[in-house]
């Protein structure tokens, strides 16, 4: 059944002429961890609420969580009717519809997951953002400097540094434990143990995996094996990295999104028999098409905006942070006014630009807002309607080369399935 609360929720949340606005306080990804808990320890303490279950029992024994990066709920729409899996879902399970939290990306989105704490809580919100720790620009994820072809990883530890010292000691599998529910972890073996996911996912069992058809049989023998209350986590990354190279409209998306699909309905006939388990498909965000061709280089096409822009501790401009759909800006406080003026004038018609004080007390980054959080984060924010996209310049380091993009409020980055099945039904 479709969970049409939910929609009409998620419909209504719209904010200027083009946006979406998360929904921190009912529909929104960043519940998702307490109501996984809930669903394994019977309490209702989610902001999620109960109507995401439908008539499905409210307690299980074993939950599995299954995340297809960037598969938007546009995606759900055009593959519901398409797919036999999805039609079953959509018979004998319950789809909600929710909105990501904002930035839209997989850095902020993941990092809730493991955390259980909100962007605006946890501090990692984008994919690059200002590390005072180390005084540069980052890639967190990567825990490297930042750049932009994401081929160096590791070179944070270059200079020594703790990943605890960044990514911090609280997550949601201590929370499990600590309720004697055991946890395990699935990821592709190109990161599994990385300096992020070994600081982050402390508490749990990461196994690995070389490809899709791994990934599900590892998980099949997990949850057959285990004799206790469990959470599995598996994400998935291809449709989100063909969205990427290729954009959603392509033969390479269609296959891969197919394939998927596939091996997930082939993973739920192996389990189908199993009593007490909870099977939950979800996404991080969605993705828009950018047009390469027309991408705003801020450094190319407004050069004098680098004399607002803060300098580090070796004179280097921080800059760029966030992601040519949600760029933010670490300007001069003195200039802060007077940029944003500009650059409104300037992008009319392509973006819009905040004081990101202004959307903190709007509650885009959640309820509760932490010291680390504003201390990473830019003070200015350019917010480029779809398909546009604004970025700096940096030959070979810098430059937007890829044809999906999300990271801002758009429909299409901001709404996103949850989707429920139970064998038990």
């Amino acid at each position: 059944m479709l969970n049409q609360k939910s929609i009409q929720a998620v419909d209504n949340a719209n904010f200027s002429s083009q946006f979406k606005k998360p929904l921190y306080d009912s529909y929104c990804f960043a519940n998702i961890p307490d109501k996984i808990k809930d669903f394994l320890t019977g309490e209702r303490k989610a902001k999620l609420p109960d109507d995401v279950l439908g008539n499905l029992a409210k307690k299980y024994q074993k939950v599995v969580l299954i995340l297809l990066d960037a598969f938007g709920w546009n995606l759900w729409q055009k593959y519901e009717n398409q797919h036999p899996f999805f039609k079953k879902l959509s018979e004998e399970g319950v789809v909600s519809k929710l909105t990501a939290q904002f930035p839209a990306t997989t850095s902020a989105e993941i990092n809730t997951l493991h955390t259980n704490q909100s962007i605006g809580q946890h501090g990692l919100y984008e994919w690059f953002y200002f590390e005072p720790k180390v005084d540069d620009i980052i890639a967190p994820l990567l825990f490297s400097f930042a750049n932009n072809n994401n081929k160096e990883r590791e070179n944070l530890k270059s200079i020594n540094l703790d990943p605890k010292t960044i990514f911090g000691t609280q997550n949601f599998y201590q929370e499990l434990k600590k309720e004697k529910i055991n946890s395990y972890v699935f990821l592709n073996s190109e990161y599994a143990h990385s300096s992020y996911n070994n600081a982050v996912m402390n508490g749990t069992k990461i196994y690995s995996f070389e490809n899709i058809q791994e990934s599900f049989k590892k998980l099949k023998v997990q949850i057959l094996q285990e004799k206790n209350q469990a959470y599995y986590y598996l994400y998935l990354d291809q449709i989100d990295l063909i969205g990427h190279n290729f954009g959603f409209e392509s033969k390479e998306s269609k296959n891969i999104i197919e394939a998927t699909l596939n091996e997930l309905e082939s993973f739920y006939q192996t389990i189908k028999n199993q009593k007490d388990i909870l099977l939950i498909i979800t996404a991080d965000h969605g993705q828009t098409e950018v047009n390469l061709k027309k991408t705003i280089y801020l450094n190319q096409q407004f050069p004098k905006i680098s004399e607002n822009i803060l300098v580090n501790k070796q004179g280097k401009l921080i800059v760029p942070a966030g992601n040519c759909r949600d760029m933010f800006l670490h300007i001069k406080k003195d200039k802060l006014k007077q940029t944003q003026t500009i650059l409104a004038k300037e992008l009319k018609g392509k973006a819009e630009v905040y004081q990101t004080e202004e959307l903190i007390k709007l509650g885009f980054f959640g309820n509760k807002i932490s010291k680390v959080f504003r201390q990473r984060v830019g003070n200015l924010i350019i917010l480029p309607y779809e398909h546009d996209s604004v970025w700096w310049y940096e030959k070979d380091k810098f430059e937007v080369n890829k044809i999906g993009a999300h990271g801002g409020l758009s429909k299409a980055e901001m709404e996103i399935p949850f989707m429920l099945l139970t064998p038990t039904l």
